[in-house]
């Protein structure tokens, strides 16, 4: 059993991804978005690397860049109409600075900023929905 459970999680540290997983259902924000941000943090989005899998002939080019295959991360910090969203918005966010070696590592990013963006409880919530 615990062979099988290690190859279904293919041996990702199980308590730090409950731990991001109550962070996420703990945050205040909206329960869709929550569910949006669990999808991210745990690579569950249709992306077409993920349909690539199933139908490895299909097209896995991102829709936005048409350069490189359509990933989570990918979509969210690597694309550059994904950067130049970033750095357009309200916050003026230089996402390719943050380093961010993963989705669920994304997310961790925007519930528990880094030290150099300094928030009080409310902005950190702003911060959240933001991202």
């Amino acid at each position: 059993m615990k062979s099988c459970y290690r190859l279904i999680t293919k041996g990702n540290n199980i308590s730090s991804s409950v731990s991001l997983t109550r962070k996420i259902w703990m945050a205040s924000i909206h329960e869709r978005l929550k569910m949006h941000l669990w999808r991210i943090a745990f690579n569950l989005l249709p992306t077409k690397d993920q349909f690539s899998e199933f139908s490895p002939s299909s097209n896995t080019n991102c829709p936005l860049c048409n350069v490189e295959a359509e990933a989570t991360l990918h979509l969210f910090t690597q694309c550059h109409i994904a950067k130049a969203i970033w750095v357009g918005s309200q916050g003026n966010l230089r996402i390719d600075r943050w380093q961010v070696q993963s989705p669920a590592h994304l997310i961790e990013l925007f519930i528990d900023p880094p030290s150099s963006i300094q928030l009080d409880k409310e902005q950190r919530d702003e911060f959240l929905l933001f991202g």
